[in-house]
């Protein structure tokens, strides 16, 4: 059996409410986290700043950086391979934009597409937690968000009655 490789690397969740934003790299058919392995004498926020910049064009809002934890599983698109991710949270300065060795980046929504595209460890630890840590949120069924435009279709009419010239209410 060939040797078991190990490897760390940090990366970053971008969240908006029901949304992760995700990478695929040029070759590869797994969507990751932006980020990467740091280099020799970098700490794990000089390789993500420096991983933000290259694979994005953005940089990062040092005031927002929070540490999540270490997450491990079987590495994307590798054989006998173990990633463990250093996961942080952070808010981007720019927009982002598919740089270096990235070919795409999309924003996921779990709520409403399949995971089968997704890294090992984002599929069987990061997405779950960012949901139990409500970094993720459920996003509104299609019942719900259909009740909502009805009900702000009604709140119309009802402002556009009292809002008339002449009226009492405004």
């Amino acid at each position: 059996m060939p040797n078991h490789r190990e490897i760390l690397k940090v990366g970053l969740a971008v969240t908006d409410m029901d949304r992760l934003l995700v990478v695929r790299k040029k070759g590869t058919s797994s969507y990751i986290l932006p980020g990467g392995k740091p280099e020799n004498g970098e700490d794990d926020l000089q390789a993500l700043a420096r991983e933000i910049e290259e694979e994005l064009g953005c940089q990062l809002n040092p005031a927002t950086i929070v540490f999540l934890g270490c997450f491990s599983d079987a590495a994307a698109d590798m054989v006998n391979t173990t990633v463990t991710v250093r996961l942080y949270a952070a808010q981007l300065v720019g927009d982002p934009s598919p740089q270096s060795e990235i070919e795409n980046l999309k924003w996921f929504c779990p709520n409403a597409e399949s995971g089968s595209s997704l890294a090992p460890s984002l599929q069987n630890h990061i997405v779950p937690f960012l949901f139990s840590q409500g970094r993720l949120r459920e996003s509104p069924s299609a019942d719900r968000s259909a009740k909502e435009l009805s009900r702000s279709r009604s709140s119309k009419i009802v402002r556009d009655r009292f809002e008339r010239p002449g009226s009492t209410l405004r």
